[in-house]
């Protein structure tokens, strides 16, 4: 390391004139000692050249002493026996691309994702909801479907005490909304209930203007909500191509049994962004072992930071979550595929031949323990060329 540094004080342009500077006795704010160049609180100024500084990073952040500090931990480190210009750009480049802290350390800021809240309908029944509630007791029927207008949220047969209400939102009720009118009730009936002789074209012109108003209040509504929602957000999005990582969610990554959550690291990938369906819904192009949809909130994503100098660094060296085995021999030939377990299990094999084997020593393997094989991948693609990954 010591031959490197002097070696690169001679390369590094910077450095050599500081070297001159020394040597002519212009500058007291370095020294040379041994033909090492030292700052003046006594660290070894390190040369840009080669990869000498980032041998040093590596060191101070990388190595199981070190554990992955964060950029001013790190910076603590260096500054104890190190320095070089812009020293303190570099270990936040170096800190912020480092994969496994990007995968297994939180986000410390506030969650991603501004609120989106649904149009306002332009009249009642514009705007219909559907749900289904299913697996009821089959006594001749076992499930019900409920329609709900998303301008009045008025149910049919259903609610009318809710209904008769009006709304904080709309300042009408549901009824008022739907019709135009309130329903007849028992106490306007013992009250003597005289309702007005109106055209139709008067209740028309009275419905419309109501109709109106309500949007209004609703789009007044809609804003408030927004507003005070997004104080607590904060804007993130993604373009198609982008590297992200995904959180892992328990409940829906498949984890192994027997694993404890606090072993399980915050984030996965990078994965790649293929289709931006709305500004906080984005499609991932996710491996077959993932077990998940591919389509996730951007409060669950955070971008991937490439590391452009050393693109090693970038390559996951940890299995997924989700698998245990990592083998090491690579995958050269596939010689057929097999589904076991039936349909709930769905356990995928592959008949493999490793590097360095014979067609006839082939073994089958599952497929989530060759989670980093291209050619099954292609494999896959020559036997479903319609189907997506």
């Amino acid at each position: 390391m010591i031959a490197k540094i002097k070696e690169g004080l001679e390369n590094d342009s910077q450095a050599w004139q500081i070297v001159l500077q020394v040597r002519a006795g212009r500058t007291r704010q370095f020294t040379m000692q041994g033909g090492v160049l030292y700052y003046a609180t006594n660290p070894v100024y390190l040369p840009k050249w080669a990869d000498v500084c980032r041998h040093v990073l590596r060191e101070c952040h990388d190595s199981v002493w070190a554990g992955h500090p964060g950029q001013k931990q790190t910076m603590v480190l260096l500054e104890r026996g190190f320095y070089w210009p812009s020293m303190r750009d570099d270990v936040e480049r170096y800190v912020r691309t480092c994969l496994p802290c990007q995968q297994d350390k939180a986000v410390k800021m506030q969650p991603a994702g501004l609120f989106q809240p649904l149009p306002v309908p332009v009249r009642p029944w514009a705007s219909v909801s559907m749900d289904f509630i299913t697996q009821l007791p089959n006594d001749g029927f076992a499930s019900i479907m409920v329609v709900v207008d998303q301008f009045s949220k008025l149910l049919d047969a259903a609610q009318f005490s809710y209904n008769l209400q009006k709304s904080e939102s709309s300042k009408y009720s549901p009824f008022d909304l739907a019709t135009g009118q309130q329903p007849l009730t028992p106490h306007t009936m013992l009250t003597g209930y005289r309702g007005a002789d109106v055209s139709a074209t008067e209740l028309l012109k009275t419905w419309n203007e109501r109709v109106d108003l309500a949007r209004y209040h609703l789009t007044q509504a809609s804003d408030r909500m927004k507003k005070f929602v997004d104080r607590h957000r904060r804007k993130l999005e993604f373009n198609v191509g982008d590297k992200v990582l995904v959180r892992m969610d328990q409940n829906r990554f498949k984890m192994p049994k027997g694993l404890s959550a606090s072993l399980v690291r915050r984030f996965d990938g990078p994965f790649e962004v293929t289709q931006k369906i709305s500004p906080v819904a984005y499609k991932l192009c996710l491996p077959l072992h993932s077990g998940t949809q591919p389509v996730f909130h951007v409060s669950q994503l955070r971008p991937h930071h490439l590391d452009e100098e050393d693109l090693v660094r970038n390559i996951p060296h940890r299995g997924p979550t989700n698998i245990l085995d990592n083998p090491e021999k690579r995958v050269t030939q596939v010689l057929a595929t097999r589904i076991l377990g039936g349909r709930k299990r769905n356990i995928r094999e592959f008949l493999v031949v490793f590097e360095g084997q014979e067609p006839e020593t082939a073994t089958w393997e599952r497929g989530e323990t060759l989670w980093r094989d291209e050619i099954i991948m292609q494999f896959l693609e020559q036997r479903n060329p319609s189907k997506p990954k």
